[in-house]
C-alpha cells in the first residue's frame, strides 16, 4: 500500500513538472513569434510607442484573467494593428499571445490553440 502511494506520488510530480515545461516551451516559442511579427510596432522589450502602438508592458487589457479580449485583438485586430488570424497558425497564435501574457512582469495565464481559434 505503501508502494503504491509512492509511485502515485512521484506520477504526480512527474506530470505537474511536464505541464509546466510545456507551457515554458510554449512561451519560449511565443517570443520567436513576437519578435518576427510583433516587435517591430511594439518593440522588442514590449514597449510600445506612445499615441501609435500600445505598450503591452504592464497593460490591463493583456494581464486580465480571462485571455478573451487579447485574443480578440491579435484574431482580428484594433486600430491600427493588423489581424493575425490568416497570418499565423493557432498554435503561433497561442505560443504569441501567451508570450505577451507573461514577459516583462506580466503575469497571466497561457493560451491554447483552441482558445486562439
Amino acid at each position: 500500500m505503501y508502494r503504491l502511494f509512492l509511485l502515485a506520488m512521484f506520477s504526480f510530480f512527474l506530470l505537474a513538472a511536464c505541464g509546466s515545461s510545456s507551457e515554458e516551451q510554449k512561451i519560449a516559442a511565443g517570443r520567436e513569434v513576437y519578435i518576427a511579427h510583433c516587435s517591430q510596432c511594439h518593440q522588442p522589450e514590449g514597449q510600445g510607442y506612445a499615441q501609435v502602438y500600445p505598450r503591452l508592458v504592464g497593460d490591463p487589457i493583456v494581464n486580465l484573467d480571462d485571455a478573451a479580449p487579447t485574443i480578440e485583438i491579435v484574431l482580428h485586430g484594433r486600430g491600427s494593428m493588423p489581424s493575425f488570424n490568416d497570418e499565423l497558425t493557432g498554435e503561433e497564435r497561442a505560443q504569441v499571445i501567451s508570450y505577451i501574457r507573461n514577459a516583462w512582469g506580466n503575469s497571466a495565464s497561457t493560451v491554447t490553440s483552441s482558445q486562439a481559434q
